[in-house]
């Protein structure tokens, strides 16, 4: 009696697409990014740092390259992923890039190591953010450059020379970012290493002259430091004076530190505290 002469409507696949992917891309990108950070590391850019800290600034770099080679080979292989493909990257991004412009914006008095930057004790930064928005930005680049740079490699005779100056383009551009990146890591890791915190109870004798450190018993009017420093130089008491370069140490000899104090009304002031008190601060 009734007829319906119009095609059945199919469901839209783009969320199905986007959902699979977006889940799927980092975990992938981890895997395929595996045999370049060993080569990374045999460069001397593991990222390994003291106290267990390690710089996760290279596998982003990694996730971001290898994620757009992955992006492309795929989008090439199943073109029906790319306009969801293209997107992936709006989710993590919309989490992770907040994150990272908060911590930059806030005052950091006490040096310290950026949470999404480096894998720490404390904190998950890198895996739950700084390395998912990188490989499925990386992801989606890959999707939106594959038509340009196919027609480009393609148009013309000279496919193979289009292919290799691409490939050692790209190379270079990895390994000058990598090195850019190595100086970064340089910065903060000295910078972090050189904070310490007062362990004693009743805080340090602090002195802006060293040999005041030196006589035993110190004066007993010397102020007192409690609050976190950094280490500038490291220099030896011995026999009630402070040790000169060629001279040898006794058996009661003892370091002490010339530092900077970090927080407090008399933030920036420096002077001398004795070594034992100090203690790495852990990041």
């Amino acid at each position: 009696m009734f007829e319906y002469g119009g095609q059945p409507k199919t469901r839209d696949p783009f969320w199905g697409f986007y959902v699979v992917q977006l889940v799927l891309a980092y975990p992938i990108i981890g895997i395929a990014t595996a045999p370049f950070a060993a080569l990374f590391s045999i460069l001397g850019l593991s990222g390994q740092n003291p106290s267990h800290v390690s710089f996760a600034g290279y596998d982003a770099l990694l996730c971001l390259f290898i994620g757009a080679l992955v992006g492309a080979a795929i989008g090439y292989t199943f073109p029906s992923l790319q306009p969801s493909g293209r997107w992936i990257w709006l989710l993590p991004t919309i989490f992770a890039v907040p994150v990272m412009i908060l911590y930059f914006l806030k005052s950091q008095p006490v040096p310290q190591l950026p949470p999404s930057l480096f894998f720490t004790d404390e904190g998950l930064d890198p895996v739950l953010l700084t390395l998912p928005a990188c490989a499925n930005t990386g992801y989606s680049i890959g999707m939106v450059l594959l038509a340009p740079l196919r027609r480009w490699v393609t148009h013309g005779p000279s496919a193979t020379r289009r292919i290799a100056l691409l490939t050692l383009g790209c190379t270079g551009l990895l390994l000058a970012s990598a090195g850019l990146l190595h100086v970064l890591e340089e910065r903060y890791a000295t910078a972090a290493n050189k904070v310490r915190t007062v362990i004693e109870p009743h805080g340090l004798p602090f002195s802006p002259d060293p040999d005041l450190l030196c006589i035993s018993p110190s004066p007993a009017n010397l102020p007192v430091l409690k609050a976190p420093v950094e280490t500038i130089e490291t220099r030896t008491c011995s026999e009630g004076h402070l040790l000169r370069p060629g001279e040898t140490k006794s058996r009661n000899a003892y370091d002490i530190e010339h530092v900077k104090i970090l927080v407090g009304p008399v933030a920036g002031r420096e002077g001398w505290v004795p070594s034992y008190g100090l203690r790495h601060t852990e990041h």
